[in-house]
C-alpha cells in the first residue's frame, strides 16, 4: 500500500487511469478510473501490479506481458516503486467502448 501511495501523486487530477482493483478507490476521487485488466483501453496513465497476481488476470507473468506492450505501444514509465508501474503516454486516445 505505501508503494502505491508513494507512485500515485504523479497521476494529474482529472487523468483517465487505468488502475488495479485495490489502487482504484485511491484515485477515483480526483481521476477517472478504468480497472486494469486483461483488455488494454490505451489510457493515457496506467497504473500496474508487476510484483503481486491482481484480479482479474490469470497470472504475474500476464501483468508483466501487459506491462512489455504498453512499452512497446510507446508508454514511459514515470515512477515505479515495489512492484507498482506508473505509466504515462501523452495523446492516447482510450477506448472507451462497452465492455462484452
Amino acid at each position: 500500500a505505501r508503494a502505491a501511495a508513494a507512485i500515485l501523486p504523479a497521476v494529474p487530477d482529472g487523468a483517465l487511469v487505468e488502475a488495479p482493483n485495490g489502487v482504484g478507490p485511491q484515485l477515483s476521487g480526483r481521476t477517472r478510473v478504468l480497472l486494469w485488466d486483461d483488455r488494454p483501453r490505451w489510457a493515457p496513465w496506467v497504473v500496474a501490479d508487476v510484483a503481486v497476481r491482481d484480479f482479474p488476470f490469470p497470472s504475474l507473468q500476464a501483468q508483466r506481458d501487459r506491462v512489455t506492450l504498453l512499452r512497446r505501444e510507446g508508454y514511459s514509465v514515470v515512477r515505479q516503486q515495489d512492484g507498482y508501474v506508473l505509466l504515462n503516454r501523452p495523446g492516447s486516445v482510450p477506448d472507451l467502448s462497452p465492455l462484452r
